[in-house]
């Protein structure tokens, strides 16, 4: 208690004055800030005390690598919490590769936690409109408009700007002029670039150099040769017939005194024999007898020809004589001709009798 002058300077009045506060004030820390209690406020120290609060708390500084968390950890009788990275190697993500990469292991990625990290590398392929993959040495047909394509090829260099292997493009055209008898059908693939030049019509080409265009299902004969004109699901095609003639030995036909003939349009020819007087002729024949057979056609000789014939009036008996020769064997000699038996698997020797000469003779 002080004394204190009132109003009248006289006189002096006593006054309750608080003295000097003895409790100093709290203080605060991270997070916290001072306040006083309500109810002491009417006494001469009023009680001060810290009050936490978790947003004034300040950020952590801590900055934790790709492979940590960043993790809070409450401590009991302090407002803020302390924080520390702890590991998790589900933070790195395995990346999402474009077209023409492939995921790989990041060497070098340092990880104190052991994790792995994956990036995307490129591949030694080459990326067409960032949609197909060509490897090396592959090509790929796209249509323009028109008669115009273009082929795209994956060459073996590498592009230094994308990183992936070259791309080279080649235009075509493919209005190509196709022949009088062909028709020009678009390519119904896609890996081939142009279409092809189908026939409609056959064209034969002839040794004068000269051509000739047929129609399907024409026939028609060259060099002893027919030809047909047919028709297929690849188009009209020439299919060919070689003439098949007979036998014919020309050199035996001339020893005979045979005359060469030709015949199917002068292909095969055949041996002609005019008209002459009896003579022995040589024929070929296989021997029979029962189950016996000569094994190759045996040479054996003949009489062939002809010979005079007439009919003369005789006046005396008043009726025609008649009378003819006929083309007779002058002799004849043995001849034996070995004969295989299939029956019992043996051979015998069979003897027939061929003309010495042959010769017109009276009948």
């Amino acid at each position: 208690m002080i004394q204190v002058q009132q109003e009248e300077p006289c006189c002096f009045s006593p006054l309750c004055v608080c003295e000097s506060c003895t409790k100093p004030v709290p203080l605060c820390h991270d997070g916290e800030f001072l306040t006083v209690d309500l109810n002491s406020t009417h006494f001469c120290c009023p009680q001060y005390y810290c009050v936490c609060e978790p947003n004034l708390c300040p950020m952590p500084l801590l900055t934790c690598a790709e492979d940590m968390n960043l993790v809070k950890e409450n401590v009991s009788g302090q407002c803020c919490p302390t924080w520390h990275c702890e590991c998790n190697c589900e933070n790195l993500v395995m990346p999402t590769c474009e077209v023409g990469e492939f995921t790989a292991i990041d060497h070098n990625f340092q990880s104190d936690c052991g994790c792995i990290q994956y990036l995307c590398e490129k591949d030694d392929v080459c990326v067409f409109q960032e949609v197909s993959v060509l490897n090396p040495g592959q090509s790929m047909i796209k249509y323009l408009e028109e008669d115009f394509c273009y082929t795209i090829e994956c060459l073996e260099e590498k592009d230094n700007h994308t990183g992936f292997h070259t791309l080279n493009f080649t235009v075509v055209n493919c209005s190509k002029k196709c022949d009088v008898h062909q028709v020009y059908t678009p390519s119904p693939s896609d890996y081939d670039c142009c279409g092809t030049c189908k026939n409609v019509s056959c064209k034969f080409q002839m040794e004068n150099g000269t051509s000739v265009v047929y129609a399907v299902w024409s026939t028609w004969h060259y060099n002893c040769t027919t030809y047909e004109c047919i028709k297929t699901d690849e188009g009209a095609m020439i299919l060919n017939y070689t003439m098949v003639c007979p036998p014919f030995n020309e050199t035996e036909c001339k020893m005979n005194e045979g005359i060469v003939k030709l015949y199917n349009e002068g292909c095969c020819k055949i041996c002609k024999r005019e008209e002459r007087i009896c003579q022995k002729v040589i024929i070929k024949s296989v021997i029979r007898k029962q189950d016996c057979i000569s094994q190759s056609p045996i040479n054996v000789a003949s009489c062939d020809g002809k010979c005079p014939s007439a009919t003369i009036y005789n006046i005396n008996i008043e009726s025609h004589l008649r009378f003819c020769k006929c083309c007779r064997e002058n002799g004849v000699r043995n001849l034996s001709v070995p004969l295989y038996c299939s029956g019992n698997g043996t051979e015998i020797m069979y003897a027939l009798q061929e003309p010495i000469d042959c010769t017109c003779q009276w009948n």
